[in-house]
């Protein structure tokens, strides 16, 4: 939209904005990719004035709202994830793919550039402890025995500095972040392998453990703002989104429920 020129922040008004808006959506890409963009800026807008390089008076997200839509499903049933459990992998590739996506799992939907981060100092007294790559959020979370039977696996050998799993591979910032992403392109392939193998109808992806999380933590009668604080969100608003496509099956049966029982 800029055609790649710097410009200052006071260029982005509210008139702007819009025509960012219009922009982006017309090239066919989706309200929620806007979404990210938009809160992207607002958060360089925020530092910008924290740090009293801007004043408050050029804010121009006070009238602006920042839309979100609710996205296809993307959890699967408790029973799906236990396929995974079962699954018996016939490649090292597949053998990895099945361990992030547990692990994911176990560790209350963390995201893949968490796992690929986590260090062996970051397991403390009997939990796992890190903070958030996307936000510096600090999550504790107890070392159940499926998750230490899986760290175990990438222990031998590591010292405390040490990333556990084999993902990054330099000190370099900007290559770590192509390690990374390269493996979750590698996962994501791997994911699909095993969702098909698996006879499971959703399409696997990395986001598939962090989605499911939430909503069987929701079909177990786990309140909202606890769901979203295990995810690490900034608002229940957040989960929502989340929670916002139940599979058809559960609301046939409360529906069931409720017109039988009806005089």
């Amino acid at each position: 939209f800029a055609k790649g020129r710097d410009f200052p922040l006071k260029q982005i008004t509210y008139g702007w904005l819009k025509k960012y808006e219009t922009w982006y959506l017309s090239k066919g890409n989706s309200m929620n990719g806007l979404s990210v963009n938009t809160r992207t800026l607002r958060a360089v807008f925020n530092r910008a004035i924290k740090e009293k390089l801007i004043s408050k008076e050029y804010y121009p997200f006070a009238d602006y709202s920042i839309k979100i839509e609710a996205t296809r499903k993307r959890a699967i049933s408790a029973a799906d994830i236990d396929l995974i459990k079962q699954f018996q992998p016939t490649t090292d590739r597949q053998e990895r793919a099945k361990d992030y996506f547990l692990l994911s799992f176990y560790l209350m939907g963390a995201s893949f550039v968490d796992l690929a981060y986590l260090k062996v100092r970051n397991m403390i007294g009997g939990r796992i402890e890190y903070k958030r790559q996307k936000t510096g959020r600090l999550h504790s979370i107890p070392l159940s025995a499926p998750l230490q039977a899986i760290l175990d696996k990438y222990l031998p050998g590591k010292q405390k500095d040490d990333y556990i799993l084999n993902v990054i591979k330099t000190d370099d910032p900007k290559k770590q972040v192509i390690n990374v992403r390269d493996e979750m392109q590698r996962f994501n392939r791997s994911l699909k392998e095993i969702g098909i193998l698996c006879g499971i109808e959703a399409a696997l992806t990395s986001y598939v453990a962090r989605h499911s999380y939430a909503t069987i933590a929701k079909y177990k009668g786990v309140p909202t703002a606890v769901i979203s604080e295990a995810l690490g969100h900034s608002s229940e608003e957040v989960t929502q989104i989340y929670l916002s496509s139940f599979d058809k099956e559960v609301l046939d049966k409360y529906h069931t429920i409720i017109i039988e029982s009806a005089p």
